[in-house]
């Protein structure tokens, strides 16, 4: 299973770079040793059971500004889960739990679960194309 930790409020970093509610930190396989502080209020996780956490890499990339001629991240991420929006449900399950656990269906797993990967997918916001994720996890 990974475990996806996503930032639960606003916060600046110690490099000046903020990380906005609904950001993507760090994804790492089931059984992490998560520490204290790595839990509400100030982040939630969210599990996707059977899923690498290889396959969820891709919400940790930064935004870069190639403009520039070096890549400087102008954003602390290019994922954003828009908090917001989360049916209420599924924000009282975070206030309740600590976060969500997703399935996806092509990875065969069978237990408990809050949504699937279908349901909340568009949830996912590239903040660079201005689009809600689409595509399957593969």
């Amino acid at each position: 299973m990974a475990e996806l930790l996503v930032k639960a409020v606003d916060a600046v970093g110690a490099s000046g770079m903020r990380y906005l509610r609904g950001h993507p930190v760090v994804v790492m396989d089931d059984g992490h040793p998560w520490g204290a502080e790595e839990r509400l209020p100030k982040f939630a996780l969210f599990k996707f059971p059977s899923v690498t956490a290889d396959r969820l890499t891709k919400y940790l990339a930064d935004d870069t500004d190639p403009s520039l001629g070096i890549t400087v991240p102008t954003i602390r991420r290019k994922w954003q889960i828009r908090w917001a929006d989360l049916p209420l449900a599924a924000r009282n399950t975070i206030k309740a739990s600590g976060g969500l656990t997703i399935l996806v269906p092509a990875f065969g797993y069978t237990g408990p679960f809050d949504y699937t990967w279908t349901q909340v997918k568009a949830y996912f916001h590239n903040n660079v194309t201005g689009s809600d994720e689409t595509a399957d996890i593969t």
